[in-house]
């Protein structure tokens, strides 16, 4: 889990494979949920453990079984969790998005339409993220500089690899960390 919490690109879905096959999903759910809880001064990460969560139900329902993974998240008996993340509070968010999937646990289709809920979160989450860079922008009055003369600017891309914005799940969560370093 230190993968985690040290923003690692390294990807961990062959753990969380290997996990459920031996028993340990339990243990392994209690864990993101609790790196996810206790990630409050980065979303990022927090969202990403909401993403693992999502991986680690798809695994439980078994290859293949349970039906498209991609959809909507738009069960109303998700809508309290979802409101508790859109309030800022996300202790009580985690807690109240495992204490819902403790009742979808049963069947292969039920563990990926948690799975469509958990990745939904996530995505409130990096919402959340993305919006608070607010607080470091300013807009005033500059000087401006003179005509003919060279400026350096930095800012951060965004790419959009066949089809996948590079500042999105997945692929922010397993290649940007490495990505970023470089660009900058």
């Amino acid at each position: 889990m230190d993968n985690l919490k040290g923003q690692s690109d390294r990807g961990l879905l062959p753990s969380f494979r290997a996990a459920v096959l031996g028993g340990q999903h339990e243990e392994l759910l209690c864990t993101l949920d609790s790196i996810a809880a206790g990630s409050r001064e980065n979303l990022g990460v927090a969202a990403r453990c909401l993403a693992c969560i999502a991986d680690v139900l798809a695994c439980m329902a078994g290859e293949g079984r349970g039906g498209l993974r991609s959809g909507p998240a738009a069960n109303p008996a998700w809508s309290h969790a979802f409101s508790v993340l859109e309030q800022g509070d996300l202790l009580g968010g985690v807690q109240a998005l495992a204490t819902e999937r403790a009742k979808w646990l049963s069947r292969p289709h039920l563990l990926v339409r948690a799975a469509r809920h958990y990745e939904g979160a996530g995505q409130v989450l990096l919402r959340q993220a993305v919006m608070s860079s607010q607080r470091f922008i300013s807009i005033g009055q500059g000087e401006v500089p003179p005509l003919g003369e060279w400026q350096d600017v930095e800012c951060p891309a965004r790419l959009d690899l066949s089809g996948g914005w590079s500042d999105t799940p997945p692929i922010a969560f397993e290649h940007m960390v490495a990505q970023w370093s470089t660009w900058r």
